[in-house]
């Protein structure tokens, strides 16, 4: 943030609120109508309409701060004139970045970079990931070149741990509709059946990966288990997050196991309906195949000898590791409904 916005800033509330803003950073310090004041006077800095509701309110690694909607962005180009460029684009390990340059009607130009993952990503997926890369980078250059770069736009959420609040800036209630508790996670009887599908997943995954391995008449350095069921399931419940399935308090997930949240928040999407469950195992599936591509490049590594004469039954094991049938071929009848063999 610029001195010039800062200063706007705390001139245009009392000084109260400004101290404790500026002190401790952190918007859950003040109660609703002083949030509200702070609101009234980033748009009064920034030269914004506060009807347009350019800003919203959320929980970003336990405080309370503004992000920048859309309208935002859309407000500070037509205000200032900003026009924007698209100057490089370059994909690098699976990163694609796009570089854009802002120009304003006096002619002042700046340039910002918005990248977003690609990996994997084909077709339609790849097409929307490249025009979000965009996206990301127009808005931040206007952004950081109308002096709210210590603001983050509403396109960056997806790569950060956040959760949303009401217009006074209150934290909103999670509702993942668990139907107990507090609706957050799932029930005990719930959480249990899928940690026992998951554990007898996990272990016919690492029996098979150990006994693929065994076939060489030598154990390789560095052999181990593939996974465990706290490290699938921490992948899971990432996954469940990126993807929309699955609310969690971001305080929680950085305490993570601490908390004993392990199966609580999978086992909503286990539950939920025979096509989410059918996401969720292919998913748990495919880490575990990518797990399998990752051990296998390490023992190679790690064991020249298995290059030297054996690469073939060892490109073997890395692909059996790798199938879709690790363990066992999934069908309709295979994941729904519970219990059917």
């Amino acid at each position: 943030m610029s001195t010039d916005l800062a200063t706007r800033t705390a001139d245009a509330m009392p000084s109260e609120i400004a101290e404790r803003v500026l002190v401790h950073g952190d918007l859950a310090k003040l109660n609703s109508n002083e949030r509200m004041a702070y609101y009234i006077a980033r748009c009064d800095a920034a030269g914004l309409d506060p009807r347009g509701r350019p800003f919203e309110f959320l929980v970003l690694q336990g405080k309370t701060v503004l992000y920048a909607k859309k309208e935002c962005a859309e407000q500070l180009n037509g205000m200032h004139g900003l026009s924007h460029e698209i100057v490089s684009t370059e994909l690098v390990s699976g990163l694609y970045e796009v570089r854009v340059r802002i120009t304003s009607r006096s002619g002042r130009t700046s340039e910002d970079i918005g990248t977003v993952v690609v990996d994997g990503l084909r077709g339609a997926d790849l097409a929307n990931a490249r025009m979000k890369a965009v996206t990301k980078a127009k808005r931040r250059a206007t952004l950081s070149f109308c002096g709210l770069g210590d603001v983050i736009d509403e396109n960056e959420l997806d790569t950060v741990e956040h959760r949303r609040c009401n217009e006074s800036g209150t934290p909103l209630p999670i509702a993942n509709k668990s139907g107990y508790g507090s609706g957050q996670y799932a029930s005990p009887e719930a959480t249990k059946e899928w940690l026992d599908d998951l554990n007898g997943y996990v272990d016919r995954c690492n029996a098979k990966w150990l006994d693929q391995w065994a076939r060489h008449g030598e154990t390789p350095d560095g052999l181990k288990d593939l996974c465990n069921v706290w490290q699938v399931d921490n992948h899971l419940i990432k996954w469940a997050r990126e993807t929309g399935r699955v609310e969690t308090d971001p305080a929680t997930a950085e305490r993570g196991l601490q908390n004993r949240q392990i199966g609580r928040y999978t086992a909503l999407v286990f539950h939920r309906s025979p096509e989410e469950r059918k996401a969720l195992l292919r998913e748990r599936q495919r880490y575990i195949g990518e797990l399998a591509e990752r051990q296998t490049e390490l023992l190679m590594n790690k064991n020249p000898w298995l290059k030297d004469g054996q690469t073939e039954e060892a490109t073997e094991a890395k692909a059996d590791a790798d199938a879709d049938d690790l363990p066992d071929d999934m069908t309709d009848s295979d994941v729904w409904p519970p219990g059917k063999e």
